[in-house]
C-alpha cells in the first residue's frame, strides 16, 4: 500500500473517526498527547487495530 492509501484507510476506519473528534477537542483545550491517550483508553476507545492508545497513535491520528 502507498502512504496515501494507508492514510485513506485510516480516515475511513470507524475507531479512528470516533476518536478523532475527541482528540481534536482535547487538543484545542490544551491537553497533552499523553493525557489524550489516557482519556481515550479510559473511555473505551480502541485504535484502528483494536489496541489501546499510546502517544504516538494520538499524534498520527491528528496527521491523517
Amino acid at each position: 500500500n502507498s502512504i496515501a492509501s494507508r492514510k485513506q484507510d485510516a480516515r475511513l476506519n470507524e475507531n479512528n473517526r470516533k476518536a478523532y473528534k475527541l482528540v481534536n477537542l482535547l487538543r484545542t483545550h490544551g491537553k497533552t498527547y499523553a493525557e489524550i491517550a489516557r482519556e481515550l483508553n479510559d473511555g473505551g476507545y480502541k485504535t484502528a487495530n483494536g489496541k489501546i492508545w499510546q502517544i504516538v497513535q494520538v499524534q498520527r491520528l491528528l496527521k491523517i
